[in-house]
């Protein structure tokens, strides 16, 4: 099936693009699978406005599968757009995610978040403390991403390349990192009494976290923290950790290379089974190795590369 863009842009028309999307949720909704009503309840109504329609396709997944490892992630994510809905009122989202999902070190952190974000500061570093202390720790990142990107294939006529970039956004949209949890324990107060926990939950951004938004969030915290401390060794060693990142999946991964991963439907298709097998970073690493593979050998045309202006 073509999708609306051509192969030389696949992101060339965004109203357009946003107009196909639209008619999914019902499409999803009329099937019989959860998972479906899940991928319905994520997409909600673009750009991403949460409605009690989300919740009911959300609420009619979990009738079919309540313990989904996605369910009080995406229930915290969707209740951040909509804070009046029935659904988020009186706490009862934070309630179902910690009865539903409470041995996940991410639901805490989330939880954590609004505690800051509220103003309170002790709920907050206490949240913060269960969430290096729990036995999980799984933002679900790659998850919804597939989730999604196998509803819109069931629900659209996009491209593959339509259908994971507009997954990708989805779930950067509703699995936000825990900004004001980091920003709290940079405080300058904070090191003598909540400097422990800090540095556990940034450890396990960085060592168990399932995007690489996540991990150079957790290896940046523990240099601050290090730093503020005086920990001057600590932290150098946390940076060249960070630059090591940095260079192996964001500078090696050039502009023209991920260019030419959208541009091409059977790598990006292998990026995705990589991405479910094994992660965002192994992903990558994917993609630069068989960039390199098929440039040596001539495969690759760099003038198709080229965004149209």
């Amino acid at each position: 099936r073509r999708g609306l863009a051509d192969t030389a842009d696949p992101w060339a028309d965004a109203e357009a693009l946003t107009a196909a999307i639209g008619p999914a949720g019902d499409v999803l909704l009329a099937s019989d699978d959860p998972e479906h009503w899940l991928a319905a309840a994520a997409l909600g109504r673009l750009p991403f406005d949460a409605a009690s329609a989300n919740f009911a396709a959300l609420e009619r997944a979990l009738a079919r599968r309540p313990e989904h490892p996605l369910a009080a992630i995406l229930w915290l994510g969707l209740c951040e757009r909509a804070r009046d809905d029935p659904a988020c009122a009186a706490g009862r989202d934070e309630r179902f995610a910690v009865g539903q999902a409470g041995h996940n070190g991410v639901v805490w952190s989330l939880l954590a978040d609004r505690h800051f974000r509220r103003g309170e500061v002790e709920a907050g570093f206490a949240a913060l403390r269960r969430a290096a202390a729990a036995p999980v720790f799984d933002s679900g990142f790659s998850e919804l991403v597939l989730l999604v990107e196998r509803g819109l294939a069931a629900s659209t006529g996009l491209t593959l390349a339509e259908r994971a970039g507009v997954a990708f956004g989805t779930a950067a949209a509703l699995l936000p990192v825990a900004t004001a949890a980091s920003l709290a324990c940079r405080e300058p107060d904070v090191l003598a009494t909540h400097g422990q926990a800090c540095l556990a939950y940034a450890a396990r951004l960085e060592n168990e976290g399932s995007s690489l938004l996540e991990i150079l969030v957790g290896t940046g915290l523990q240099a601050a923290l290090h730093d503020s401390a005086g920990e001057e060794r600590l932290a150098a060693q946390v940076r060249e950790r960070e630059a090591d990142l940095r260079a192996r999946y964001l500078h090696d991964m050039s502009g023209t290379m991920e260019r030419w991963l959208w541009l091409s439907e059977p790598v990006l298709a292998e990026y995705l089974e990589e991405l479910h097998a094994h992660g965002e970073l192994a992903a990558r690493e994917f993609v630069v190795a068989e960039y390199r593979r098929r440039n040596e050998q001539g495969g690759i045309d760099p003038c198709k590369l080229v965004r149209r202006q």
